[in-house]
């Protein structure tokens, strides 16, 4: 007996269903919120949501800043728990971004919720390009072409080490 092509495809849109809500169950809450705000357009989440986290400010190697009560990017238990209900509510297999691309300013708030720290604008460029959104966003201008015998050494191999070798080719 073979099944009828309505009832494969409700298992086929079904599947996909329940793997979404399996995933929204046990995925990352900051990355969570990002694509609940990028697939709904909705930048009120990021205030809903970000108005009850610690933000705190980066600090460095001398352990400057403010210690927030969960580290960098963990969300209280309540905070995690109301963004997986909001998910669950919202997102579904079909649904398409309507946010696109997300001007710095935006990119800005989103980053320092995702975050939950301070993100100084001198870093955005550089998170929305290793975000994939833009392909490069040049800081300095060009102003004198290198000689043709010109070589660099790339040293690391991380992505931004690679992305350096790939465009200086």
């Amino acid at each position: 007996m073979t099944a009828s092509p309505s009832v494969v495809g409700s298992r086929v849109a079904d599947d996909r269903e329940s793997q979404l809500h399996a995933a929204i169950d046990i995925c990352d809450p900051a990355p969570l919120l990002m694509s609940l705000v990028h697939v709904t357009g909705d930048t009120g989440l990021l205030d809903e949501f970000g108005s009850r986290l610690t933000i705190g400010e980066p600090g460095n190697h001398y352990r400057t800043g403010t210690r927030p009560t969960t580290p960098p990017g963990q969300y209280p238990d309540d905070v995690v728990a109301d963004i997986r209900a909001r998910a669950h509510e919202l997102l579904t297999p079909e649904m398409d971004d309507r946010l696109g691309v997300p001007d710095p300013e935006l990119f800005g708030r989103m980053a320092h919720v995702a975050t939950s720290e301070r993100v100084d604008g001198e870093f955005v460029p550089i998170l929305r390009e290793q975000a994939g959104f833009v392909i490069s966003e040049r800081r300095v201008p060009v102003t004198a072409t290198p000689p043709a015998d010109f070589s660099v050494i790339i040293i690391g191999a991380g992505i931004v080490g690679i992305n350096a070798a790939i465009k200086l080719q």
